[in-house]
């Protein structure tokens, strides 16, 4: 099985994981939106479970009984032997001025008082009533306070420490002792100057941001913004006739008259000249999504001088994702003629330029682990949309004669790999998927200052990339100044590969 093989089948294999995530109830896995966190924080909080059989415990002052029939049976006090309820029957807290009128419940379930007051009833769905949450923000709707250590928003800074996927170079300069030796197989011969490999592998260094604000003050739901981008790589080669006695371009020539491989002479006996090689590559991705949380567990513990410990979260991501590949690979031949008789210069260029824009839906599962001033955070999502895809390939020759004085210039369409069968915008739509696995562990330096270091890795299906449109079979005719030929050669075909983008990454979190 080939590598990209393995990565769609775990890409798969999430993707089916994720989508059960959406569809199995959480009790399923012992999450449950109306199991309630007791808070150590707030002492004055009891847990009672009422069965139908059992009545709600009261109290500690005067209380009203209401029967399921609806009159008044009885008024009691602090002694529980004067209390007499039936099985059915819901005893409501009051005031020495206020009697609450509740509403009949049947059934079982977990009651939680604070202060006498009821604030969570299971069989009621969960929280209800007033004074709930942390005081300052005013949440009436969670019991513990938010779901993890107050704010309203928050600043990721990353510095990225990256490798990609290399991009894949056919053989595009070679030399030898003799021309004859540089017109062998360039995949056989073991002076390959430039290509037969991959090239952009290397430490790649780059930034992330991430903003993002709670849409309540529980901090159950929320908006998270994000950008990242690597710094732009650049692979560059040199070479000309001071450094080797024979600089050559290989190619398959398919012309009927001499097929073989051949080469094009870029110094030697008559000509004297260089050879360059130029390739860049760009890497961004963004994006925007809703958070909303599925489940969370709050705890307080001695050793944290704050008064708060940790919790346990998880989240839902939903939102919009775009990610931007752009490279680019250029060959330009310059020569001269050494003929005393005349002064000739040819200048060559091929061109071939790619695009790749991923638009599509991100979802996942985010779970963060707080634990006094240790936290971890763990993200899986995947991102499935359209990837538009576009490939640039241009070239030319310029001929400069000096004649009378004066240099006279022709230019033609097309270079050595760059020719009229070939030359050409091209670009169409393909669907594409990009999961994306996170891990990062954080150590709280002060309350909302927190500093971090994880990894990541992120995987792209189905890009376009400059080293793999270039078709090394090549129509002698064509470099002859013929305008079409047969076989026509070299062609386009969209040729598309996978790719993947993994490293380390530092940075400080802000919370506000």
């Amino acid at each position: 099985m080939r590598l990209h093989d393995l990565f769609r089948c775990i890409t798969l294999a999430f993707l089916v994981a994720s989508l059960c995530g959406l569809v199995v109830p959480r009790h399923a896995f012992g999450w449950s939106d109306t199991t309630a966190p007791v808070n150590p924080l707030r002492p004055n909080v009891e847990r009672k479970t009422i069965t139908p059989q059992t009545p709600r415990a009261l109290p500690q002052h005067p209380v009203q009984q209401v029967s399921a029939e609806g009159p008044i049976l009885e008024t009691a006090f602090d002694d529980p032997s004067v209390l007499k309820t039936a099985p059915d029957t819901i005893v409501s807290p009051r005031t020495d001025d206020a009697v609450e009128e509740p509403e009949l419940i049947d059934g079982s379930g977990e009651v939680i008082y604070e202060d006498g007051e009821i604030i969570y009833d299971e069989r009621l769905g969960g929280f209800h009533g007033h004074g709930l949450g942390h005081p300052h923000h005013g949440c009436n709707s969670c019991f513990s306070g938010p779901c993890g250590a107050p704010h309203h928003s928050w600043v990721h800074l990353e510095y990225l420490m990256w490798w990609t996927k290399g991009m894949s170079v056919p053989p595009l300069v070679t030399t030898a002792d003799t021309l004859a030796n540089a017109s062998l197989d360039p995949n056989d011969n073991a002076n390959i100057l430039f290509g037969g490999d991959d090239i952009f592998e290397d430490l790649r260094k780059g930034g992330r941001i991430r903003l993002g604000f709670w849409l309540d003050s529980c901090q159950r739901c929320g908006i998270e913004g994000e950008f990242l981008g690597l710094h732009d790589e650049q692979e560059y080669f040199q070479a000309n006739t001071f450094d080797h006695q024979v600089l050559a371009r290989p190619f398959f020539d398919v012309s009927v008259s001499t097929p073989g491989f051949a080469v094009q002479e870029v110094s030697g006996a008559q000509l004297a000249g260089q050879v360059e090689v130029n390739a860049t590559t760009r890497l961004y991705s963004g994006g925007i999504r809703l958070i909303s949380n599925q489940c969370c567990n709050a705890w307080g513990c001695a050793p944290c001088s704050d008064g708060y410990c940790g919790n346990i979260r998880r989240d839902f991501l939903l939102g919009y994702r775009f990610t931007t590949l752009d490279e680019a690979l250029g060959i330009r031949e310059q020569l001269n003629t050494v003929d005393a008789g005349a002064t000739q210069n040819f200048d060559l260029r091929d061109n071939f330029v790619t695009d790749t824009q991923f638009h599509g839906i991100d979802f996942g599962w985010q779970w963060e682990f707080v634990k006094c001033r240790w936290s971890f955070n763990l993200l899986t999502k995947i991102a499935m949309g359209v990837n538009r895809q576009v490939v640039d390939i241009s070239g030319s020759t310029q001929d400069a004669i000096f004649n009378n004085g004066a240099f006279e210039i022709q230019t033609q369409t097309g270079g050595l790999l760059t020719q009229p069968s070939n030359i050409g915008n091209y670009s169409r739509s393909r669907f594409s998927v990009m999961p994306e696995i996170a891990a990062t562990l954080g150590y709280e330096l002060r309350p909302g200052v927190r500093l971090t270091a994880g990894y990541t890795f992120l995987y792209w299906t189905n890009v376009v990339r400059p080293g793999d449109q270039i078709d090394l079979s090549v129509n002698s005719e064509f470099l002859n100044g013929a305008s079409s030929a047969t076989p026509s050669r070299p062609a386009f075909n969209f040729r598309e590969t996978d790719y993947w983008a993994q490293g380390l990454n530092f940075g400080i979190d802000l919370r506000f």
